[in-house]
């Protein structure tokens, strides 16, 4: 009776140790699943400016975390661009559709997020444009502003389960606005909208917020 009762104290005792080393190893497993197939939806905004300033909210899917060595990105955003110019001068502005496809290589990683340098191709699709006239105070839309063109850039940044921070360059393929359309065409003062027709470049901050759901 008595070594029954020494042996059932011994198991006792025993069993935080291993419900511990069990825990243990369950989070290990869990690690290395997410590390392989993590997946995510992506809600972000970001800013990008020179001469023209652009705002981009944007929604994207996503394969891969921070715990890997690569992940990459796939979605779509809508653009604004206007020009960085006072109220009082002529002006056009932009609104694309643009999809894209991004990668990362995630350099170093801590045991919370990583710090990466990656890529990202777009390619911006116009859909509707303005024209405001500051002599009248009025605006006129006219798509034929705008052009379809690719976009290419390079970004550096961080990132964590749930979130995503980076600074951006970004370069236009072509460009962004029909040139000479606008020379050409009678209503626009070329000369004054020259400045902001052959902008091809900008730099930019993006945020992220990161949905897992693998």
């Amino acid at each position: 009776m008595r070594t029954r009762m020494i042996i059932y104290l011994l198991l006792l005792g025993c069993l935080p140790v291993l419900a511990k080393a069990d825990n243990k190893e369950q989070r290990a497993r869990n690690e290395r699943y997410h590390a392989i197939h993590l997946h995510h939806v992506g809600i972000g905004l970001e800013t990008g400016m020179f001469r023209n300033a652009r705002l981009s909210p944007r929604l994207f899917y996503g394969v891969g975390s921070y715990r890997n060595l690569f992940n990459a990105d796939v979605g779509v955003k809508y653009v604004y661009s206007h020009p960085m110019a006072p109220l009082s001068d002529e002006r056009l502005a932009a609104h694309y559709i643009s999809p894209f496809i991004a990668a990362n290589v995630n350099f170093y990683r801590w045991e919370t997020g990583c710090m990466y340098i990656g890529g990202e191709f777009a390619y911006d699709c116009i859909v509707a444009a303005d024209h405001y006239l500051p002599s009248s105070g009025g605006v006129e839309h006219d798509v034929k502003i705008g052009r379809h063109h690719g976009t290419v850039r390079a970004k550096a940044g961080a990132r964590w389960d749930h979130w995503e921070l980076n600074v951006h360059f970004e370069y236009d393929l072509e460009p962004a606005m029909n040139q000479k359309y606008i020379y050409e065409f009678d209503g626009y003062d070329y000369d004054r909208l020259r400045p902001f027709l052959f902008e091809r470049y900008r730099v930019g901050l993006s945020v992220s917020y990161l949905i897992p759901f693998l």
